[in-house]
């Protein structure tokens, strides 16, 4: 009889499943999978779309939400002081290395907050991509490095601190870029192009396995390169049916070079036609349902990439992040 029932709503099927998906309690709705789950599963694609038009807004929270806490340590006296960070990278700090905001040598203990970058899923997480004024850039990991005595923020001497990341294979084209920050989106710097006196410009030492860089100043810092390409590129397009595309984050990562580009508005910055990529976009709505879509391309000429999101659960996405 139920299955009659059921089988003469018809078309309006799927519009009830929605409405009961709303309303009623998890043991009816449970019933009801069991009556006719064809139909259930086709009102749950119908009430994911209805959520999906409905994302109104950036996922700025969701991106709050997995934005790193950065790591606490107390660096006490002596000698030569390193701190091993979660990540594996370490930091080497000898004595008379910070100073306070009027120039003066400032003495252990001093309070350090790191956070590490090593990772595709980091940087996409954390919004962290690797881009010198729209140039991609081979990465090794990026660190962020801040200092404090008594809660007032110190800054270093030149060649007071190292910080040696380890790598699987030694790049000796790698330097120091330092991250600046404006309107939300942080721009590599290479350190030798900021005015600095000679002898004050970061040095980078190769060692096996590891890059130790000696940076001049605390903050972001990346062990990075230009990417040298000498073929063709292109601006990639994004577009959406909905939600609209300034709604939605996309990332490019090109994973033979490691190098990460966030996509701001709906076209990207000039990338390598024929170098492959990894795309993924994410929307949210504002309960902070996740929807996303994952893709691997090689870059064409006027490329037109169509995104089609789809609901996802947070641990399912990390996992995929993972693989990146």
């Amino acid at each position: 009889m139920k299955n009659k029932v059921l089988k003469s709503l018809g078309p309006f099927l799927p519009f009830l499943v929605v409405f009961v998906m709303c309303s009623c309690s998890k043991e009816r709705f449970d019933v009801l999978k069991k009556e006719d789950p064809e139909a259930v599963k086709v009102a749950e694609k119908a009430a994911d779309e209805l959520k999906l038009k409905a994302i109104a807004a950036p996922p700025i929270t969701l991106f709050m939400k997995w934005k790193k806490k950065p790591v606490k340590a107390t660096l006490k006296l002596k000698p030569d002081s390193t701190v091993k960070c979660e990540g594996g990278t370490s930091l080497q700090f000898m004595p008379n290395t910070f100073v306070d905001e009027n120039g003066r040598v400032v003495q252990y203990p001093v309070d350090l907050e790191i956070i590490e970058l090593l990772t595709p899923k980091d940087m996409i997480t954390n919004q962290m991509p690797t881009v010198s004024d729209k140039r991609l850039l081979v990465t090794g990991g990026e660190i962020n490095i801040k200092a404090f005595k008594d809660n007032q923020s110190l800054t270093v001497v030149p060649g007071g601190y190292s910080v040696i990341i380890s790598a699987d294979s030694v790049d000796t084209r790698m330097s120091i870029f330092y991250g600046k920050e404006s309107k939300g989106i942080v721009n590599w710097v290479p350190s030798d192009s900021s005015g600095a006196p000679k002898d004050s410009v970061s040095q980078i030492l190769f060692r096996q396995k590891a890059y130790q860089m000696f940076p001049r100043e605390l903050g972001w810092i990346n062990c990075d390169r230009f990417y040298d390409f000498q073929g063709a590129k292109t601006n990639v397009k994004f577009v959406s049916e909905f939600p609209n595309i300034s709604y939605i984050y996309t990332f490019m990562y090109f994973d033979r070079i490691k190098s990460l580009a966030q996509v701001y508005g709906d076209i990207s910055l000039p990338v390598p036609v024929g170098e492959h990529v990894k795309i993924v976009s994410i929307a949210a709505t504002s309960e902070l349902t996740i929807f996303a879509f994952i893709k691997e391309y090689i870059v064409e000429a006027n490329q037109v990439v169509e995104i089609k999101l789809t609901k996802i659960e947070e641990e399912e996405l990390m996992k995929l992040l993972d693989k990146f």
